[in-house]
């Protein structure tokens, strides 16, 4: 092997969100990654928000990425999500 070989990191970051927002969290991925990630996703259903004491319909993700670089932008993508459900 030649020294320039590239190593690339591969990695996942998961998480939840609100059912209503998965939509919209998977299309902003794909975007923001040009198609370069694998989501999975699973229901949970009902799970009582601590902050508001609500029940909410949650949904389980895992993103799989490869790269930094994909890993900078889905941590952005998510902190957007998670702000903008406090927002709610």
């Amino acid at each position: 092997m030649q020294g320039g070989d590239k190593v690339t990191k591969v990695g996942f970051v998961a998480g939840t969100i609100a059912r209503d927002k998965v939509l919209a969290f998977e299309r902003l991925l794909f975007r923001v990654t040009r198609g370069n990630v694998l989501l999975r996703q699973t229901d949970v259903g009902k799970i009582k928000d601590p902050s508001t004491g609500e029940d909410m319909e949650k949904v389980v993700f895992c993103v799989f990425f490869a790269g930094d670089r994909a890993h900078n932008k889905i941590q952005k993508v998510r902190t957007l999500q998670t702000f903008a459900q406090k927002q709610r």
